[in-house]
């Protein structure tokens, strides 16, 4: 199963994540069984710390004559805390040095980072240096990774090459309706990290019943849910059992009827602490590019605390204001 991307690149829809398993021989077993058990998308990420055994894993099978080069589409993603022009560029070279290949196929802001008060300068700057890597041919394809539509919107609007992915948390309890129709709308392909809500989707009564019904597992019916929608769907587990079972879901074909169900299910709920819970006030400098990517403030009242304490200040923003020197940074909650 696969989605064409909006540069034509192919992108298997069913990937193996590897948040969480540990670098090293751990890593490097689990990644060559998923591959083995069918697996062709990998995701990982910098700040998992286990690019160098995936990158041992994928080079492996490789050699083996497991797979070839071209079948696979890994994917890896730029740290947060690493976002600048520069960094990014560093933080690239990083990453295909430990994954030892010589190209990756995706790679991913990997969160908007709104908690800085500079987000949109950071923002751009690393899709700058990464629309360079693109260009230069050491990644396939491009995307972001936990955006929200005003962020899409923004890089949409100051982007020459667009995101070809959003990775985002979807699963039946959070659908994440919006982002998934702007996403939509701009042909922008999805992913979903959390297709099985960390775990806890496992305990729903109603997926269980379907599952039942079907004689699956109920992780097997909430990845096809998500796979029906035309979304990449990441799983990850160290348990072989789990790794084999939750890639055998073609043969699964679940009725419209009990598809509405589960799209019933949703609750909005993230399922853990969402990136953009604290907000700063969105004030960047208006000269930080040249003139035809002016920035311009959001218009916006809300109250602020300073240091996440003191209540300070109800401000009205006013589009168009300029910063001089340095701005101090605002918290909400």
């Amino acid at each position: 199963m696969v989605i064409t991307l909006s540069n034509n690149k192919k992108m298997p829809l069913k990937v193996f994540g590897t948040h969480r398993i540990p670098d090293g021989r751990e890593v490097i077993e689990t990644v060559k069984y998923a591959i083995k058990a069918g697996y062709r998308h990998i995701d990982t990420a910098w700040s998992y710390g286990n690019e160098t055994g995936v990158g041992i894993a994928v080079n492996e099978c490789i050699e083996e004559g497991i797979v070839k080069r071209e079948e696979l589409f890994i994917t890896t993603k730029l740290y947060t805390g690493r976002q600048s022009y520069n960094e990014a560029l560093e933080c690239f070279d990083e990453s295909l040095k430990k994954l030892n290949l010589e190209y990756v196929d995706l790679y991913l802001i990997h969160n908007v980072n709104r908690r800085n008060l500079d987000w949109r300068i950071k923002n751009l700057d690393s899709w700058r240096a990464m629309e360079k890597l693109y260009n230069e041919g050491r990644i396939k394809s491009i995307g972001v990774s936990n955006y929200g539509t005003e962020h899409l919107e923004f890089l949409l609007s100051k982007a020459e090459i667009k995101p070809m992915v959003n990775q985002i948390e979807i699963s039946i309890q959070h659908q994440n309706r919006d982002i998934v129709e702007f996403c939509r709308e701009n042909n922008i392909a999805l992913a979903s990290w959390g297709v099985l809500f960390q775990g806890k989707i496992l305990t729903n009564k109603t997926l269980i019943d379907i599952a039942d019904k079907y004689k699956k597992t109920p992780a097997q019916i909430a990845i096809k849910w998500c796979l029906n929608k035309n979304i990449a769907a990441l799983s990850g587990s160290m348990n072989k059992e789990h790794i084999k079972s939750n890639f055998q879901v073609d043969d699964i074909s679940i009725t419209g009827e009990d598809m509405k169900i589960l799209d019933g299910q949703d609750g909005g709920e993230f399922s853990h602490l969402h990136c953009d819970e604290v907000k700063p006030i969105v004030y960047v400098p208006l000269n930080a590019y040249q003139k035809k990517n002016e920035y311009k403030p959001l218009s916006y009242t809300r109250t602020y605390k300073l240091f996440n304490i003191f209540p300070i200040l109800k401000q009205k923003n006013t589009t168009g204001t300029k910063l001089n020197g340095t701005c101090l940074a605002l918290f909400r909650y």
